[in-house]
């Protein structure tokens, strides 16, 4: 069961029965182990019952971590077949390549002097390992780690770890054999040991151990005279893949033992617990790394009287933690500071693989914006699979600045040269003048090369250091910058479902973050909590954001901000935008900070296009004026208004189809105020052409085509079809004879076409400019054409009530036509009278 200090439960893991030993005793035997990365989560190891009054199996099980205290179970599997009562040792501990080592000791215990000599010889006793790999599903064949051939063997203590001094892992065994010997005897011992060997890189071999031989020193007088237990310790280095690099027999140990644990920087100690009562005295002899006994030493207090349970761990800092016996209201611990027997130089890094760093330990210089930090080691190195991790801590909380994988680390940034790591970092990471920054660095970040084996790495708040707290003094001030993220798909997925209380916390919690992310002043961020769809993207949000300029007191301008937000944007799998924000997590990558174009950056970047228009309207200004000039008295404006007209229906067009379905609410709304008039329109133009007066079908014989083409250019705009009646370069063609009730159909159609095309549209153009959070080209004309067909309509219209002879909307004054009309399709033409100011 996991729980928090409020008592509230986070998670429970059935473990199973529990062991019972023999029939119904309970027999609680089993280790839970962290992974050597404990977000990685954990093992356990248990007995469980098999056949017969005695158990022949373990069981092992990992368990991953979701986080927040969840736990769930990964793999599961058995270990068969290891036990022999009355002699079994077994342990488990975490490998430095994120696995675990089961390693147990099988062994016999013959003490009856009638056995054959041959079986004698052939008797086995030894330590195994079984290696598991992270999320395992089966339980790997057993790997010999030593093995002996003399009979009667015992092992009594096992304690494996990690070998913090050298490469790979570290095991001590205590043994003991019983051999028959007469009374006063003198022996002389040779072990016989056989192991697993690394014979090269690649390579292993089971090779014979040669030892000069010992003599014995009797250790337990309570035996029977003839009977003699000779103790002695061995002590295994061996790799991740099992491969042995050493392996020593101890025989000068004299300690009364009953717990072994290697020291963090060097050496091991032999614990002893005596209880006492209710009390427990500890005792330790500390041996260095050549096996000897270390008397330069003055134990601080002999003996410790420990708790009733004699709890004690060792820490990482190379510190023994000791529960001290207390009372039913009190308790405490006493820590002892161990001498450090290593070697090699201790630098301060809980590592003593590691020589030196840049930046150093507590260094309080860096300067800003550093792109390079560097290790040196004191054996040649390799890349593997682990991470490093730079952290700034701000307000207490650590905030991950940049994340450094040595497995997908590219060889441009991530440099190996043999006993020196050179790695590239992010401009951005070391930007905040006088930050407080840490380094911590995963176990099997790195390898070594001549045993291609993990390495350990730094713990938390071990490399720490602060960058220079002078403020540049040559930024450049500059103004506002306002620009635009995009959400991923699923952000934007996120962002849609939420109502408007929802999308603004959203954009309230979004600044919050990338303000510690950055990080920059309160104040510095803000947003219009304007979005559109990207044009370019439709299943991706465009969402604004303003960063505003530098103020006294200020650590640094808007453009820096600027260029800090886009790189840490740009690669955010590996900086905080990801690792520490939850919804700066929703933000594309590929798009990064974009900010807004300049008025002028917007022409250039849309010079084609404008000067695209600009020669169209020159072009219609010249047709106008070539017309004027050999046609005074024909309606010549219609040109122009031919002009505005094409303008205006191709932008609306594409900007309905295109722009309009970035901002919501907008796309239906202008599908609808485009298609609805322009039907509308087509209706009365072939009303017209079918239901003309004779005169006019007299007319349409000859220029029928061409009568078609301006009846479906009037779809845009009614007006159009006038044209037709306006006497162009006194051309017949644009002479059409249109009856009073033609003209004013399209007079009225025109007014419809004003109220439910131009001035909705204009409307909506005019919602999308302050809805918008990137204003294109297009919705830019569209806007203008809208705009001029709105003025040009209203305006035209009055002017033609209030001045009706200049009115394209009555009878023409052109009596010209192609074909003679009868009496009364004159009178139907001259119904007008200069003199008269209305309609007949």
């Amino acid at each position: 069961m996991v729980f928090d200090w409020g008592g509230n439960i986070l998670s429970k893991l059935e473990f199973g029965s529990s062991y019972l030993f023999p029939g119904t005793n309970w027999y609680p035997d089993e280790f839970v182990i962290n992974n050597i990365t404990p977000k990685n989560g954990f093992l356990r190891l248990s007995a469980i019952n098999g056949i017969g009054t005695d158990p022949d199996s373990f069981k092992w099980s990992q368990y991953g971590h979701h986080g927040n205290g969840v736990f769930y179970l990964l793999t599961n599997n058995t270990v068969p077949r290891v036990l022999n009562s009355g002699s079994f040792q077994v342990t488990v501990f975490a490998t430095l390549n994120y696995g675990y080592a089961i390693v147990y000791a099988n062994t016999t215990n013959n003490s009856s002097p009638s056995d054959p000599l041959s079986a004698q010889l052939t008797a086995k006793a030894g330590i195994y390992a079984i290696l598991l790999s992270y999320n395992q599903t089966s339980t790997s064949r057993q790997t010999i780690l030593y093995e002996m051939t003399s009979p009667n063997l015992t092992f009594s203590t096992l304690f494996c770890s990690v070998d913090y001094v050298f490469i790979g892992h570290t095991c001590i065994i205590s043994a003991q054999q019983s051999i028959s010997i007469p009374a006063n005897a003198t022996i002389t011992y040779y072990p016989n040991l056989t192991t697993t060997t690394l014979v090269s890189t690649t390579t292993t071999a089971a090779v014979p151990i040669l030892n000069t031989p010992v003599n014995i020193t009797i250790v337990d007088n309570t035996v029977p005279p003839n009977i003699t237990q000779k103790s002695f310790d061995i002590k295994i280095r061996f790799l991740s893949t099992g491969s042995v690099i050493s392996l020593n027999p101890i025989f000068n140990v004299t300690s009364n033992m009953i717990k072994i644990r290697t020291l963090p920087l060097g050496g091991y100690t032999y614990i002893s617990q005596q209880p006492n009562g209710q009390i427990i005295n500890f005792t330790f002899d500390i041996y260095n790394e050549v096996d000897q006994l270390y008397t330069n030493w003055t134990f601080p207090q002999f003996p410790i009287i420990s708790n009733i349970f004699g709890a004690f761990d060792v820490l990482q800092n190379n510190t023994i933690l000791v529960a001290l016996n207390g009372s039913i209201t009190t308790w405490s611990f006493y820590a002892i500071d161990l001498p450090k027997l290593a070697p090699q130089i201790d630098n301060g890094y809980g590592n003593l693989q590691i020589y030196s760093t840049y930046p150093s330990r507590n260094a309080s210089d860096l300067p800003l914006n550093t792109d390079t930090i560097n290790i040196t080691f004191y054996n040649p190195i390799s890349l593997s699979d682990g991470s490093l991790t730079i952290y700034q801590t701000i307000n207490i909380t650590k905030i991950p600045r940049l994340l450094i994988n040595s497995r997908t680390c590219d060889a441009i940034k991530c440099i190996p040269s043999g006993t020196f790591l050179n790695l590239k970092v992010l401009t951005s990471t070391f930007n905040d003048p006088g930050g407080q920054y840490s380094i911590e660095i995963d176990n099997n970040f790195v390898k070594s090369s001549d045993y291609n084996e993990p390495i350990l790495g730094i713990d938390p708040n071990i490399w720490n250091f602060q960058t220079n707290n002078s403020i540049p003094r040559n930024q450049k001030r500059t103004g506002d910058v306002r620009g635009k993220l995009r959400l991923t798909p699923s952000g934007t997925f996120y962002f849609l479902s939420l109502n408007d209380s929802g999308k603004n916390e959203f954009f309230t919690g979004l600044i919050n973050e990338l303000l510690v992310i950055i990080p920059t002043e309160q104040g510095r961020l803000d947003s219009s909590r304007l979005h559109q769809n990207d044009p370019s993207s439709t299943d991706k949000l465009l969402i604004s954001l303003i960063v505003y300029k530098m103020k006294n007191g200020d650590k640094k301008n808007a453009t820096a901000i600027q260029n800090d937000l886009d790189q840490l944007i740009k690669n955010r799998d590996v900086t905080g935008i990801s690792l520490f924000g939850n919804k700066t997590s929703l933000l594309d990558k590929e798009y990064g900070f974009q900010p807004s174009t300049s008025i002028l950056e917007f022409f250039q970047l849309h010079q084609l296009k404008i000067i695209l228009l600009v020669v169209g309207i020159f072009l219609f200004l010249i047709l106008f004026i070539v017309a004027k000039i050999k046609s005074p008295k024909s309606q010549n404006f219609a040109i122009l208004q031919i002009g505005i007209t094409l303008f205006r229906i191709t932008t609306v067009s594409i900007f309905t189809f295109t722009d309009a379905k970035t901002v919501p609410n907008l796309y239906i709304p202008s599908v609808i105020f485009l298609i609805t008039p322009i039907g509308l329109n087509l209706l009365i133009a072939f009303l017209i052409i079918f239901f003309g007066e004779k005169g006019f079908q007299e007319w349409f014989g000859h220029y029928g085509r061409i009568a078609t083409s301006f009846a479906l250019l009037s779809g845009a705009n009614i007006d159009v079809f006038l044209i037709l009646k306006s006497y162009l370069m006194e051309l017949e063609l644009f002479n059409a004879p249109l009856s009073e009730n033609a003209l004013k159909a399209i007079f009225w159609g025109s007014c419809a076409d004003t109220l439910l095309q131009d001035i909705p549209q204009f409307i909506i153009q005019i919602f999308y400019l302050l809805s918008s959070v990137e204003y294109e080209i297009i919705p830019l004309f569209a806007l203008v054409a809208s705009g001029l067909s709105v003025l040009s309509n209203i305006l035209s219209k009055i002017l033609f009530i209030k001045f009706k002879k200049y009115s394209p909307y009555l009878t023409s004054h052109y009596d010209h036509h192609v074909v003679e009309s009868s009496p009364d399709d004159q009178k139907s033409n001259t119904d007008f009278d200069d003199d008269d100011d209305s309609y007949t």
